[in-house]
Protein backbone atom coordinates (compact mmCIF):
# COMPACT_ATOMS: atom_id res chain seq x y z
CA UNK A 1 0.00 0.00 0.00
CA UNK A 2 2.84 2.36 0.82
CA UNK A 3 4.18 1.95 -2.71
CA UNK A 4 0.87 2.62 -4.45
CA UNK A 5 1.06 5.61 -6.78
CA UNK A 6 -1.38 8.28 -5.61
CA UNK A 7 -3.99 9.12 -8.23
CA UNK A 8 -4.00 5.61 -9.74
CA UNK A 9 -6.08 2.49 -9.25
CA UNK A 10 -3.15 1.12 -7.22
CA UNK A 11 -4.46 3.12 -4.28
CA UNK A 12 -7.73 1.27 -3.83
CA UNK A 13 -6.55 -2.03 -5.32
CA UNK A 14 -3.72 -2.25 -2.80
CA UNK A 15 -6.20 -1.56 0.00
CA UNK A 16 -8.45 -4.33 -1.31
CA UNK A 17 -5.49 -6.71 -1.63
CA UNK A 18 -4.53 -5.99 1.99
CA UNK A 19 -7.97 -6.89 3.30
CA UNK A 20 -8.34 -9.93 1.04
CA UNK A 21 -4.93 -11.21 2.24
CA UNK A 22 -6.19 -10.93 5.81
CA UNK A 23 -9.25 -12.96 4.93
CA UNK A 24 -7.14 -15.57 3.14
CA UNK A 25 -4.84 -15.81 6.16
CA UNK A 26 -7.71 -17.11 8.28
CA UNK A 27 -7.69 -20.39 6.34
CA UNK A 28 -11.42 -20.34 6.98
CA UNK A 29 -13.28 -21.28 3.81
CA UNK A 30 -16.42 -19.45 4.91
CA UNK A 31 -14.59 -16.17 5.63
CA UNK A 32 -12.61 -16.44 2.38
CA UNK A 33 -15.81 -17.14 0.42
CA UNK A 34 -17.57 -14.22 2.10
CA UNK A 35 -14.68 -11.94 1.16
CA UNK A 36 -14.79 -13.04 -2.46
CA UNK A 37 -18.55 -12.57 -2.53
CA UNK A 38 -18.39 -8.98 -1.34
CA UNK A 39 -15.13 -8.12 -3.10
CA UNK A 40 -16.83 -5.84 -5.63
CA UNK A 41 -18.65 -3.96 -2.88
CA UNK A 42 -15.40 -3.62 -0.95
CA UNK A 43 -13.65 -2.28 -4.05
CA UNK A 44 -16.31 0.42 -4.38
CA UNK A 45 -16.03 1.34 -0.72
CA UNK A 46 -12.22 1.43 -0.85
CA UNK A 47 -12.39 3.55 -3.98
CA UNK A 48 -14.51 6.06 -2.06
CA UNK A 49 -12.54 5.94 1.19
CA UNK A 50 -9.27 6.41 -0.70
CA UNK A 51 -10.63 9.03 -3.07
CA UNK A 52 -8.27 11.75 -1.88
CA UNK A 53 -4.56 11.61 -1.24
CA UNK A 54 -5.02 12.80 2.32
CA UNK A 55 -7.55 10.07 3.20
CA UNK A 56 -5.33 7.39 1.72
CA UNK A 57 -2.10 8.61 3.34
CA UNK A 58 -3.88 9.10 6.68
CA UNK A 59 -5.05 5.46 6.61
CA UNK A 60 -1.60 3.98 5.97
CA UNK A 61 -0.43 3.98 9.63
CA UNK A 62 -3.62 2.20 10.68
CA UNK A 63 -3.08 -0.52 8.09
CA UNK A 64 0.53 -0.88 9.18
CA UNK A 65 -0.56 -1.15 12.84
CA UNK A 66 -2.91 -3.99 11.90
CA UNK A 67 -0.12 -5.74 10.02
CA UNK A 68 2.30 -5.32 12.93
CA UNK A 69 -0.23 -6.64 15.44
CA UNK A 70 -0.86 -9.69 13.27
CA UNK A 71 2.87 -10.17 12.75
CA UNK A 72 3.35 -10.20 16.53
CA UNK A 73 0.33 -12.56 16.84
CA UNK A 74 -1.51 -10.09 19.09
CA UNK A 75 -5.12 -10.91 18.23
CA UNK A 76 -6.69 -8.42 20.62
CA UNK A 77 -4.62 -5.51 19.33
CA UNK A 78 -5.15 -6.53 15.69
CA UNK A 79 -8.90 -6.68 16.18
CA UNK A 80 -8.99 -3.30 17.94
CA UNK A 81 -6.83 -1.67 15.25
CA UNK A 82 -9.11 -3.11 12.54
CA UNK A 83 -12.22 -1.84 14.31
CA UNK A 84 -10.63 1.61 14.63
CA UNK A 85 -9.76 1.61 10.92
CA UNK A 86 -13.25 0.50 9.90
CA UNK A 87 -14.89 3.22 11.98
CA UNK A 88 -12.66 5.89 10.44
CA UNK A 89 -13.27 4.51 6.95
CA UNK A 90 -17.00 4.52 7.52
CA UNK A 91 -16.87 8.18 8.63
CA UNK A 92 -14.83 9.06 5.57
CA UNK A 93 -17.16 7.30 3.15
CA UNK A 94 -20.24 8.87 4.75
CA UNK A 95 -18.68 12.34 4.47
CA UNK A 96 -17.88 11.78 0.80
CA UNK A 97 -21.37 10.46 0.11
CA UNK A 98 -23.02 13.41 1.85
CA UNK A 99 -21.35 15.61 -0.75
CA UNK A 100 -22.95 13.40 -3.42
CA UNK A 101 -26.36 12.72 -1.89
CA UNK A 102 -27.62 10.86 -4.95
CA UNK A 103 -24.91 8.21 -4.40
CA UNK A 104 -25.65 7.90 -0.69
CA UNK A 105 -28.62 5.57 -1.08
CA UNK A 106 -26.67 3.23 -3.35
CA UNK A 107 -23.73 2.80 -1.00
CA UNK A 108 -25.46 3.17 2.35
CA UNK A 109 -26.25 -0.53 2.60
CA UNK A 110 -22.72 -1.47 1.53
CA UNK A 111 -20.88 0.46 4.23
CA UNK A 112 -18.67 -1.81 6.26
CA UNK A 113 -19.74 -2.31 9.79
CA UNK A 114 -17.23 -3.26 12.45
CA UNK A 115 -19.20 -6.45 13.02
CA UNK A 116 -17.78 -7.71 9.69
CA UNK A 117 -14.47 -8.39 11.40
CA UNK A 118 -15.83 -9.30 14.85
CA UNK A 119 -14.15 -12.49 15.92
CA UNK A 120 -12.07 -12.43 12.77
CA UNK A 121 -8.74 -12.32 14.59
CA UNK A 122 -9.37 -15.51 16.57
CA UNK A 123 -7.08 -17.34 14.14
CA UNK A 124 -4.13 -15.57 15.80
CA UNK A 125 -4.89 -17.00 19.24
Amino acid sequence: MEQAKIGTDEVFSSDLEFHMALLDATNNDFIISLGKTIQSALAGIFRLSSSTEREYVDALPAHKAIYKAIESRNAIEAEQKMLDLLLESEKSVKAILKKNKNKLKIFESLLLKPVYYTGFFCFLK
